[in-house]
Formats: structure tokens, sequence, C-alpha cells
């Protein structure tokens, strides 16, 4: 998964999560499992959480990382 590369990011996302997990909506494509969700958007941001824990990490299209 890659900051500003949309195409590469979202066959990541399939190959990791599995098709069935994964819905294009409009310019975003989110995936997800059980404990952890991951979404690429045509802008080139990528975010992902652990929806076990309450920690979010986002990696925007300008190479920024953000953590909360």
């Amino acid at each position: 998964i890659k900051w500003n590369d949309y195409d590469n990011s979202v066959s990541a996302l399939k190959n990791h999560f599995g098709e069935s997990a994964c819905r294009g909506i409009g310019a975003r494509f989110p995936c997800s499992s059980a404990a952890f969700s991951c979404e690429a958007d045509s802008i080139g941001n990528v975010s992902c959480s652990d929806d076990s824990t309450s920690e979010d990490c986002a990696v925007y299209s300008d190479g920024t990382v953000e953590c909360n």
C-alpha cells in the first residue's frame, strides 16, 4: 500500500483482505476484516484502523503520516 498510488493500493488491499471484503464506493475503496480496516481514495490517501484498539493511522498523498 503506497500513498499517491491508487491502483497499486487497491490491488494490495484486495490481495490482503480478499476481494469479497472490499468494495468500491465512488472515489473510495474500503476493505475490512473483523479487527482491521483500510481505505484508499483516488486522490492518493490511504488510511488504516486497528479496530481492536483506538489507534488510527493515515498516510496522505503528500507523504505525511498521522496517527491518533
